[in-house]
């Protein structure tokens, strides 16, 4: 498969703004009643993902890295892309 990786990183932001930016842009699994019932939220980027690497590193579809590349864009995310062809 021709795919593309990101390599972000997000220490300049902090705290509670960090929490709600990789939320709005990853998604996030919601945990109510004690863990009872789970709820995947999903993200901007949550169509687009095909693999995640670690903490800060997506695969995607290397037809849709112009879109992915535009969201971390406008998300303010500092990002770096690299084209890979993973083997099946």
């Amino acid at each position: 498969m021709d795919a593309t990786a990101f390599i972000y990183e997000l220490k300049e932001v902090k705290g509670k703004s960090k929490t709600y930016l990789i939320r709005k842009v990853f998604g996030y699994k919601d945990l109510s009643n004690h863990g009872n019932y789970a709820y995947e939220r999903p993200g901007k980027l949550t169509p687009y993902i095909e693999e995640k690497w670690g903490k800060s590193v997506i695969i995607t579809k290397r037809s849709s890295s112009t879109t992915v590349g535009n969201i971390l864009k406008r998300s303010k995310i500092p990002h770096k892309k690299r084209n890979i062809k993973i083997l099946d």
